[in-house]
């Protein structure tokens, strides 16, 4: 008997259970990514369905595609929409995060405020996205129908680490 068919039988019904809940688990990612489009295309934003989105059974599949969207090479940005912040120096931090600087040669870690990332947002260059999501990080973005899918999709992800963390508190 070979290997491979001693170790299939041996662990058949544990294999026949996972591959269903692989299955449940690729159902759940497809609805919870449909919503998050439907959500991100809609002309005004949706709170009931960003509300249910927040429920623990979804929320980590809703983060991690939002991130996707959100072009979030890591779970920095989530860590920051949890932490408590000083409203003045959260933009810093978001801009931090998403690797804004006003120029070119300037730092990174030189300390940017709000309006700072209001007049890079309101450029033509690749930074303006970039300071819309930063803003919108901190609660100051553009309204829902002036933002772009990505600068949406950091707003969905506020809104849901906010209704999370006031349903846990």
């Amino acid at each position: 008997m070979n290997v491979m068919a001693r170790h299939s039988f041996a662990f058949g019904p544990s294999t026949y259970q996972s591959e269903a809940q692989r299955r449940n688990d690729e159902a759940m990612r497809r609805m919870v990514q449909g919503r998050i489009d439907t959500l991100l295309a809609a002309p005004a934003f949706d709170s009931d369905a960003a509300h249910d989105l927040a429920h623990r059974a979804t929320f980590a599949v809703a983060t991690r595609y939002l991130l996707r969207v959100v072009k979030s090479p890591s779970l920095s940005l989530v860590a920051f929409l949890f932490a408590p912040s000083s409203v003045e120096f959260a933009p810093n931090r978001a801009a931090q995060i998403f690797s804004i600087a006003v120029t070119a040669r300037q730092k990174i870690n030189e300390i940017l405020f709000a309006d700072d990332l209001r007049a890079i947002a309101a450029g033509c260059d690749q930074r303006a996205e970039l300071a819309g999501c930063a803003l919108a990080a901190c609660g100051l973005g553009a309204p829902w129908s002036d933002a772009s899918h990505r600068v949406r999709a950091v707003m969905l992800l506020r809104e849901l680490v906010i209704t999370l963390r006031e349903r846990a508190s």
